[in-house]
């Protein structure tokens, strides 16, 4: 009996955390940050094409018989020689001319799309990098104090098994001493493969070794009240959707092509070398029909708006109207989700306060002094006393656990991670913009 009772005097109150800082983890944590540009180039020109041709012709010379009659009889054709040509053309295809600052701002807002998309995985990497150190940090303490809890109830087995011997004690307080080791005995089994788990996870996210040893100093996390007061001063979030802002200018480009009246500019020439007859003829032989002959051509081709096929135009008009929607309810579901976040954190800052702040807790550690400093007390009362404020630390880690996880989920939907990545947003130095 004597050496239990010692075993309680001397049981520790300590909390052991890890000296694997969340700065650590987030400096060996390296985020993709380079930074990458569609191109921007647009010109009114749809395609061009061009085309070259060489032609060889045959000319030839009639001649006429005359019958007996003096009508004519029949017709043949000699072979006079072969002509040469050549043809030469460039046709420009274009775009609507309105479209020139709608393909340049559909540039820039492909841009913005791709360093959204960088940004919201850099966001959901830091909420997971916090959110496992989070689990890690506070699982090692529901950890060791399951340990406490269930050497509590160790010991309050054995006493009472000695008190029932004497009388003291009924059986049922020895079956509910039994009662409460198994129940503690399977949380602790569970809970040491979580910190196992969450061990080699984060070990794998930043590539440090996790151990038992690297475990002996305490982390300093943000307080929860001033949790509550920056989630309350954080400003109203606008929503700046750019999927509609796409579908908007999609529709606006496919608006103008089918509104387009130019549809291509043509130009044309073609070139005559003569036959093989006239080349072989001195300068003085030939006249003025024997020269190289050359014209030039122009052609313009016009669409008929009236007669385009628009079924393209309306369905970029019915995407628009869709993602309008779609961005009206996600912007709701997002200030919905915010609303929940911040509900849920109060609520259990609430819970916490009242937790540490509750008469049963106070009369717990009072008479536990008192006890621990008097003569005659039965043990079994202060193991009992013990066991109450160890569950309590245990549901404290716990609330904080949920605390700061639904922290970092705020700032992930607001994303302020991105925003303040190169700082501590648990640290108690954070003075950020949530």
């Amino acid at each position: 009996m004597e050496k239990i009772f010692i075993s309680i005097i001397l049981f520790t109150f300590s909390i052991n955390s890890f000296a694997l800082s969340i700065d650590k983890v987030l400096s060996s944590y390296q985020l993709d940050d380079s930074s990458e540009e569609l191109g921007t180039n647009y010109s009114i020109f749809k395609e061009v094409s061009f085309r070259y041709g060489q032609e060889s012709k045959t000319q030839e010379s009639s001649k006429v018989r005359k019958d007996l009659t003096g009508s004519d009889a029949r017709e043949f054709s000699d072979k006079d020689g072969e002509e040469t040509a050549m043809d030469l053309s460039l046709r420009f295809s274009l775009n609507a001319f309105d479209n020139y600052k709608n393909k340049w701002e559909l540039a820039k807002v492909q841009n913005q799309r791709l360093n959204k998309v960088k940004l919201e995985q850099q966001s959901l990497e830091l909420s997971v990098i916090y959110k496992t150190y989070i689990n890690l940090h506070f699982g090692l303490q529901e950890r060791d104090k399951l340990k406490n809890l269930l050497e509590t109830h160790e010991d309050a087995a054995k006493v009472s098994k000695v008190l029932l011997k004497k009388g003291k004690l009924f059986i049922t307080d020895v079956i509910t001493a039994e009662k409460k080791i198994t129940e503690t005995l399977s949380l602790l089994r569970v809970k040491e493969e979580e910190v196992e788990l969450t061990k080699k996870m984060l070990s794998k996210l930043t590539g440090l070794p996790i151990n038992e040893k690297s475990m002996s100093t305490k982390n300093k996390f943000i307080n929860v009240n001033k949790i509550v007061r920056l989630i309350k001063k954080s400003p109203k979030l606008s929503f700046s959707n750019l999927e509609v802002k796409k579908a908007q200018l999609d529709y606006e480009i496919e608006k103008a092509e089918a509104s387009q009246i130019v549809d291509f500019i043509e130009f044309s020439r073609s070139t005559s070398f003569g036959t093989d007859e006239t080349l072989n003829k001195t300068e003085d032989e030939r006249d003025n029909s024997d020269f190289d002959k050359a014209s030039l051509g122009f052609k313009i081709g016009f669409k008929i708006p009236f007669f385009t096929d628009k079924s393209r135009m309306h369905e970029k008009r019915i995407n628009k109207m869709r993602k309008e929607h779609e961005a009206k309810m996600a912007n709701q579901a997002s200030t919905e989700e915010l609303g929940e976040i911040q509900s849920d954190i109060i609520g259990q800052v609430q819970e916490l306060k009242s937790l540490l702040g509750s008469s049963y807790l106070k009369m717990t550690k009072k008479y536990l002094r008192i006890y621990k400093n008097s003569k005659g007390v039965s043990p079994f009362r202060l193991l009992q006393l013990r066991s109450v404020l160890t569950e309590t630390e245990i549901k404290q880690a716990q609330l904080e656990k949920e605390i700061y996880s639904m922290y970092i989920s705020f700032l992930e939907t607001r994303g302020s991670l991105v925003r303040n990545q190169k700082t501590n947003v648990l640290s108690p130095k954070f003075r950020g913009e949530v």
